[in-house]
């Protein structure tokens, strides 16, 4: 396929999606799906109305275990998770062109998974340490921020594999104008 033909392909595929729901993809909506709950949860959690712990002082050995395991746990797959992405981009990088690496190095997915599962950990830590000062709350917090972490996982998957296909690719380089990145394709 050519240039000018490819170029011509890809620019009739983005006029045709022009709708603001037709450009939206299913990763975004989970996300959006996953955001809308979290903040309801959260906002339940802060008034008091939900309790996913439901613990007591009584049993802060118990929210200290639970903390410590899962400031461990999450980082252990953020290693994986930035990890997996880096082989995977540099697979792609091999197959089709070196530009990929500086795509996938600035993907918003992964910059998200990054700061939400950082976001997590530090909230953990933090409620593990302050944990006799602070009520349940902040365990209820630390569990809701947890579980978010790993359902954006979900999505965060789709997307990776989205942008590894090759159409995305040659989308997302004609789009930035990068002439020498779709000759190496």
């Amino acid at each position: 396929m050519t240039k000018a033909r490819l170029l011509s392909y890809l620019n009739e595929q983005a006029r045709r999606s022009g709708h603001w729901v037709g450009n939206r993809t299913p990763e975004r909506w989970l996300v959006g799906g996953l955001a809308i709950a979290g903040v309801v949860m959260l906002v339940l959690i802060v008034s008091n109305r939900l309790a996913l712990w439901g613990g007591h002082n009584e049993d802060a050995a118990n929210r200290l275990y639970l903390l410590s395991a899962m400031v461990q746990a999450l980082a252990a797959i953020l290693a994986l998770v930035v990890t997996l992405t880096l082989v995977a981009t540099q697979l792609a990088a091999q197959t089709y062109s070196p530009r990929v690496v500086s795509l996938r190095l600035w993907d918003p997915w992964l910059w998200g998974a990054v700061g939400l599962y950082l976001l997590a950990i530090l909230w953990a830590m933090f409620s593990h340490g302050k944990l006799v000062l602070l009520e349940p709350k902040n365990t209820d917090i630390a569990l809701l921020l947890a579980g978010a972490a790993l359902l954006y996982l979900i999505p965060f998957t789709i997307a990776t594999l989205h942008s590894m296909d090759p159409r995305r690719i040659a989308q997302t380089l004609a789009r930035r104008q990068e002439d020498a990145a779709l000759d190496d394709m």
